[in-house]
């Protein structure tokens, strides 16, 4: 790796831990039988609610990634560079496309 890509992979796990330090601290509930993230710092409690027919394998997925796991694949991230690992951590960062920027939904939806 030469420093220009020891340079953009630190960046990119630096992308992924602010990511992660403002991800939402939900969990996965349900309300009227409708899946449901929860916040318990809302007043509500209430987050977001998912709809559709992906909606309970999105939340089985929400489960599994949250604030604790995405600080965990930081530190996983930072152990593996410089290891045999380092080119799937490098192909990782690559496929979570953390130099684009979100799709966003236009506010006429």
């Amino acid at each position: 790796m030469t420093w220009q890509q020891g340079a953009q992979y630190d960046a990119q796990v630096d992308l992924l831990r602010k990511l992660a330090n403002t991800f939402t601290r939900f969990t996965v509930g349900e309300v009227d039988g409708q899946p449901i993230l929860l916040d318990d710092r809302l007043p509500t409690g209430e987050c977001v609610r998912i709809d559709g027919p992906a909606a309970p394998d999105l939340m089985r997925h929400l489960f599994h990634l949250n604030y604790y796991a995405l600080l965990s694949l930081v530190g996983l991230l930072e152990a593996a560079r410089g290891t045999k690992a380092q080119s799937n951590a490098v192909e990782l960062l690559k496929q979570l496309k953390l130099d684009q920027a979100p799709v966003r939904q236009s506010e006429n939806s």
